[in-house]
């Protein structure tokens, strides 16, 4: 890690997004704790909170558009929506669509497609795997991790760094205690909010985005894993731990291999093949012969 990155990382802005972060963090917690008393599952509610920590936290200068942020909650809407992920998907694309729209004038039109289909895909899987795993609240964490390969992956870091510093410590709503899942709109909204921080991030070097958006790995590629090749009942390997290392793997991959490629026939293989990464070790933690420990259905590891 260079001085730079160090010195953005301890900087004042990235310090008060963190101390932003850990304020609805322990609300999240809170309120999970309170939820948890008379439900089996943790609290839907950690990614709602993650994407107002972020609006909170970023400067003025710095924020989402009008826009940008109905287009996010929007997305968000159609997490309400129940029973299929296609139609979720489908709903989410009008809010997809706006936070596209919104972006910067700089930001290319391929960077706004891009946007527009990994918004309802990305939603709808990482609802998927939020709802299977909502009793270990796994996608939380998975998903903070995801936004360190963010922050690595984009040239430019002024949004990322506000995003990886809020997002951090709702690791702590997950574990030692899962008490706060994203939840079904949480999942749409922090997906969205991720893919504007990308475009926005990104717009210098773009194919960098193409890389950057498979940094979400576990969370879209084991629910695919499980429809493909089963079983279908939630099955990551019951150490957390182990799961949170591989996320970091399959971002390593993401941000620091797949995202620097161009020109684009070289980035989209290179995105496939982070995706496959993923898809290997989700299919790697759900076999039951390396997981003799297989989790309560409280367990956390």
């Amino acid at each position: 890690m260079s001085p730079e990155t160090i010195e953005l990382l301890v900087s004042t802005e990235a310090m008060r997004a963190l101390g932003v972060g850990v304020v609805f963090a322990l609300i999240a917690a809170a309120a999970g704790y309170w939820w948890t008393q008379s439900h089996d599952v943790a609290l839907p509610a950690a990614g709602i909170a993650l994407v107002v920590a972020f609006l909170v936290a970023a400067p003025e200068t710095q924020r989402p558009t009008l826009m940008a942020v109905v287009g996010i909650f929007a997305a968000a809407a159609a997490g309400l929506l129940g029973g299929d992920r296609l139609i979720q998907a489908l709903a989410s694309l009008p809010g997809a669509i706006l936070v596209a729209v919104s972006l910067p004038a700089e930001v290319g039109m391929s960077l706004r497609v891009l946007v527009v289909l990994v918004i309802p895909v990305g939603g709808a899987l990482v609802a998927e795997f939020d709802m299977r795993y909502q009793d270990r609240a796994l996608a939380t964490p998975l998903f903070a991790i995801a936004t360190l390969g963010v922050f690595f992956a984009v040239p430019d870091t002024e949004h990322a760094i506000v995003l990886l510093m809020v997002a951090a410590p709702f690791v702590f709503v997950s574990w030692p205690l899962p008490l706060a899942a994203l939840g079904p709109s949480g999942s749409f909204a922090v997906v969205a909010l991720m893919m504007w921080v990308i475009a926005s991030d990104a717009f210098a070097r773009p194919l960098t985005a193409l890389g950057a958006s498979t940094v979400l790995a576990i969370l879209v590629a084991e629910p695919i894993v499980a429809r493909l090749f089963g079983p279908e009942k939630p099955s990551l390997h019951s150490n957390v731990f182990l799961v949170w290392g591989s996320q970091l793997i399959a971002v390593y991959v993401a941000s620091r291999i797949a995202a620097p490629r161009q020109p684009f026939v070289v980035a989209l293989i290179a995105s496939a093949l982070s995706l496959a990464v993923a898809g290997g070790l989700s299919f790697a933690l759900s076999r039951e012969e390396f997981d003799t420990g297989r989790r309560s259905p409280r367990g956390g590891g």
